[in-house]
């Protein structure tokens, strides 16, 4: 049986991973100008009831995206019966979803007391389909290393899906501008990815060749319904002891953080995926990929949550105003647990890059179990001490991830802690610093004058101190970059 010519990988290049962070910067950028606009348009409660209604149709979405996109990009070969197996599956896992999410929304809304629940959560389905139709194609693009036509097609969606937001806001639209946001995003990346020619597969589905796909993108699943899943039920079971508006805090807190991490995560793993998975059968090679990988993230991403915790409250009276003042030290929390959580992205990686998803989805429905359970016996009256909860089940089942992942998927624990030292030792002091130069700045000054001073504290004092820790790594990061800059020699 051969191989398709149109989905067989190839080598990945420095411009792969510079169009996907355009296009995570483009995405997280209007996600976060429309998240910002609409929150002040419709206020905390709404922005709680869309956020209810988005808890439980957004984990239905990314489950039925992400059953074909690593799938595809890991397996070492994909012939075009796999391409036509993988095309009926994402019909079928569309129409399911679509099904479920429209049934399930008049019980969940009895169930949480929440009558406007249910038809935002139906209006909300048709995302479900969409996010289906553009995991499958955005896999096989990936395979390729086609970057870029993922990158422009993703791109368009999530602007439009902001202007949507913020347009309908303005035109007094409740909860459901963030939710029509959503819903127009999703259609039109999906639509896109249709017009892309490898979107329709030239030959029947195989059995055998769906069962392959589904064995591992039924673990990949497993994986993101159960981390989806428990982030959504505490967001609901929160619901239940909080207030509207302190529900609206907590989960703007969540948006914020996850907006940037999603940047930063997302770039890392599809880019990292796709080049771990060349060399699966060459695991030094991959160990030593994966590490350059942790060290380029943990350069970017530590240093801005650092900074982002320690120049929280400025940074929400800026952004949201006094009424959301509440929501600064769950920011805080949510972003120093976050630093801890990509410290897991390279070990992450090279599992899925082997082809054992199952060694991150253990740890994940532990943590799970330890979230629920929380959340039933420990009575929370404000978003702060939700998201201690959230952080302290985090951190209280990190043990079973490094220890599986170290007997089981080869990572040392030298090597799943190593690459991130000197990231950590760079955000922690970067965070101290811009944390007490917060506590001397004049009292008169207004929120928006004291974030950029402590943004400018930040920038000024990145660089010396990233060049102390690790002078090395950021050579060679930069150091291709830096040579194709300089001029050729004259002959």
């Amino acid at each position: 049986m051969t191989t398709e010519p149109s989905t067989s990988p190839k080598p990945t290049g420095k411009s792969s991973g510079a169009w996907l962070a355009a296009e995570g910067l483009a995405t997280a950028a209007s996600s976060f100008l429309a998240m910002v606009i609409t929150a002040r348009l419709i206020g905390p409660d709404a922005v709680g009831l869309s956020a209810l209604a988005l808890a439980f149709v957004q984990f239905a979405a990314i489950c039925a995206s992400s059953f074909f996109q690593d799938a595809l990009v890991q397996r070492p070969e994909l012939t075009p019966r796999h391409h036509g197996a993988a095309f009926g599956l994402m019909l079928g896992v569309a129409a399911l979803g679509y099904a479920l999410v429209y049934v399930a929304a008049p019980g969940l809304a009895a169930l949480l007391e929440q009558p406007e629940l249910a038809p935002l959560a139906r209006l909300a389905a048709p995302s479900v389909p969409c996010m289906a139709i553009t995991g499958y194609v955005s896999g096989l693009r990936m395979r390729q290393h086609g970057f870029r036509a993922v990158a422009l097609r993703l791109a368009a969606g999530n602007l439009t899906g902001a202007a949507t937001g913020i347009v309908l806001a303005m035109r007094g639209f409740g909860a459901e501008a963030p939710v029509l946001q959503v819903v127009a995003a999703c259609g039109l990346s999906a639509a896109l990815m249709l017009t892309d020619p490898l979107a329709w597969p030239r030959s029947r589905p195989g059995l055998r060749e769906a069962g392959e796909i589904m064995a591992y993108g039924g673990v990949r699943v497993a994986h993101q319904a159960v981390y989806q899943s428990y982030y959504r039920a505490f967001v609901l079971a929160v619901g239940t002891q909080l207030s509207a508006a302190a529900l609206g805090q907590l989960h703007l807190a969540f948006r914020l953080v996850d907006q940037t991490r999603n940047l930063l995560h997302s770039v890392a793993w599809r880019f990292g995926l796709a080049q771990l998975a060349r060399l699966q059968h060459d695991h030094a090679a991959q160990a030593v990929a994966a590490n350059g990988i942790a060290s380029g993230l943990g350069l970017v991403a530590y240093p801005l949550f650092a900074g982002m915790a320690a120049a929280a409250p400025d940074l929400v009276r800026t952004l949201l105003g006094d009424a959301f003042a509440g929501m600064a030290l769950p920011l805080a929390i949510l972003a120093v647990q976050t630093i801890m959580q990509l410290a897991r992205t390279h070990a992450g990686l090279l599992v899925a890059a082997r082809g054992w998803p199952r060694l991150n989805l253990y740890p994940t429905a532990v943590t799970a179990v330890a979230v629920v359970v929380a959340t039933l016996l420990i009575p929370m009256q404000t978003s702060a001490q939700a998201a201690l909860v959230w952080t302290a089940c985090w951190l209280a089942t990190l043990p079973v991830s490094v220890v599986l992942v170290a007997r089981q998927g080869g990572v040392s624990f030298a090597d799943q802690l190593n690459p991130n030292l000197r990231s950590g030792a760079i955000s922690l002091v970067i965070g101290v610093a811009v944390a007490v130069i917060s506590t001397v700045l004049p009292s008169q000054w207004s929120s928006l004058q004291r974030l950029l001073a402590l943004v400018s504290v930040g920038v000024v004092l990145y660089v010396p101190i990233c060049w102390f820790f690790a002078r090395d790594a950021v050579v060679a990061l930069l150091g291709p970059r830096l040579a194709r800059a300089r001029p050729a020699p004259r002959a």
